[in-house]
């Protein structure tokens, strides 16, 4: 006898073609549409290039696989000031090679990190929180 309160999931057609990939597998395969650049963000970017302060502040909007902006450039020596903001999910921001490593960022609670950009070069930031990196969460510091 069939329980009625049992509800059955029934495949959806792609998952009875690719029956061998499973939820995260699926989830690799979604395009994931990062938020726009805010003006903020935009006028921060712009004065980036056209700045020779050695102090540069940044907005970073952390979301579902995505930083807004995933591209950033400051200058050799300078001092650095990313304030992340997570707008959904379960996020942080990585940056190893100058030692950041934010905690698991709270919806809507910015949280500052400093740092010297004491070594040039390009370097990737990411979201370290379980598969957040694999499915696309990061970002690059270009160091010049």
């Amino acid at each position: 006898m069939k329980n009625p309160l049992l509800k059955t999931n029934t495949p959806t057609p792609q998952q009875q073609a690719n029956p061998e990939k499973n939820g995260f597998e699926m989830m690799k395969t979604m395009k994931q549409t990062p938020a726009p650049l805010s003006n903020e963000q935009k006028q921060q970017l712009d004065n980036e290039a056209a700045t020779t302060s050695k102090e540069k502040e940044f907005t970073i909007t952390a979301g579902d696989f995505y930083f807004t902006p995933n591209k950033i450039n400051v200058n050799k020596g300078d001092t650095v000031t990313f304030t992340i903001t997570n707008k959904s999910g379960i996020h942080n921001l990585t940056l190893n090679e100058f030692h950041v490593r934010t905690p698991i960022l709270l919806p809507e609670q910015p949280f500052k990190v400093t740092f010297t950009a004491d070594k040039a070069g390009t370097y990737e930031y990411y979201s370290s929180a379980p598969r957040q990196k694999e499915l696309g969460m990061t970002g690059t510091l270009i160091v010049q």
